[in-house]
């Protein structure tokens, strides 16, 4: 009898885990799979919507033992110089549909177009916290295995981004100035 009970608290708290989270936007993504990702990381970003100070951001995703799952490092460089340095687990939901789970957040990485090669346009929707339901606020970023990727496909990128979301007033291209755009954060101990 106690291990009925128990079976049906686990399916219970199992049902309640997933049905938390934010509704994300409804999307076409393509065929991406998470080797891809891997394959042609560092991403370096290259424009970006509903940003602000931003410099640049680096994603490096490494293959680990388990499978179906990749490390992420994320470097984010803003225009003052700060570094924030993420890290996170990321596994495939479906093809070119991940989730990254890390300490301080989980979401959802969409990949809806690949305006080049090795270049992405990513929508990102926050799972965790605050859920956004403006269509003109959504996460949209164009990233490249070139640290500085052409005009050309940065505004196909742009195109793609633009026709997913035609309620996003504004994409910024980022400024890239930081060298290495990966660096990453220098810790100090006491």
């Amino acid at each position: 009898m106690r291990v009925c009970a128990f079976v049906l608290f686990l399916s219970w708290v199992s049902s309640c885990v997933a049905q938390d989270g934010c509704d994300c936007f409804p999307v076409k993504t393509t065929n991406t799979d998470l080797n891809d990702l891997i394959r042609d990381s560092p991403l370096y970003s290259q424009a970006a919507s509903n940003v602000t100070n931003l410099n640049s951001i680096c994603i490096t995703l490494t293959a680990v033992n388990t499978p179906d799952n990749a490390l992420v490092e994320m470097v984010i460089i803003y225009s003052n110089s700060t570094v924030v340095q993420r890290a996170s687990i990321q596994k495939p939901i479906e093809p070119g549909q991940f989730l990254i789970a890390g300490p301080a957040r989980t979401y959802k990485d969409f990949i809806i177009g690949n305006p080049c090669p090795q270049t992405y346009v990513i929508y990102r929707c926050v799972q965790t916290g605050r859920c956004l339901t403006d269509f003109t606020r959504a996460d949209v970023i164009v990233v490249s295995s070139r640290f500085r990727e052409s005009k050309s496909c940065i505004e196909k990128g742009l195109d793609i981004a633009r026709e997913t979301f035609p309620d996003i007033q504004k994409y910024y291209y980022l400024p890239r100035k930081s060298v290495p755009c990966c660096q990453k954060a220098i810790l100090f101990s006491s």
